[in-house]
């Protein structure tokens, strides 16, 4: 015959003791007390995996929120930059309005006659041309009077 293990002879025990208690406890009003012990979580890591997964979760949740509020800090700086830039256009067309009203050469001509004292010429200037664009209007006529010999 096999023996049986020492803890189960110390369940067997326990479970005698209980029952005596439990008779006990049903002749007398005591406290209720239950046929066997409690028994300790058989998945002893089955709580730090799900307190794991809970921090994981917790972890990339204020990670997506951290990256969305990254994200509206970046939208609202590249809106304030392009309103800035919108200003500093407008600002710039203004410049060149002035600059091609001062530019003008109705208002350089006044100017050069009040300050400088500067009058239009009573004679047609002379225009001289540069060498190679005469060279080339002379081809062409040159050209146009042979075209018009072959006909």
């Amino acid at each position: 015959m096999r023996r049986p293990h020492k803890k189960k002879r110390a369940n067997l025990h326990r479970s005698v003791v209980f029952m005596q208690m439990r008779d006990d406890n049903q002749r007398s009003t005591g406290p209720y007390r239950p046929r066997r012990l409690p028994s300790p979580s058989k998945r002893k890591n089955l709580g730090a995996f799900l307190i794991a997964c809970f921090l994981l979760i917790l972890i990339f949740s204020f990670a997506h929120i951290w990256k969305a509020h990254a994200v509206t800090q970046i939208c609202s700086r590249l809106d304030a930059l392009r309103n800035r830039q919108q200003d500093l256009r407008e600002k710039l067309k203004a410049q060149e309005l002035i600059f091609e009203e001062a530019t003008l050469y109705s208002r350089i001509e006044l100017l050069a006659r009040e300050r400088l004292g500067m009058y239009p010429a009573a004679t047609k200037p002379v225009v001289i041309a540069p060498l190679h664009e005469r060279i080339g209007a002379v081809q062409n006529a040159t050209d146009r009077n042979l075209s018009e010999k072959r006909p």
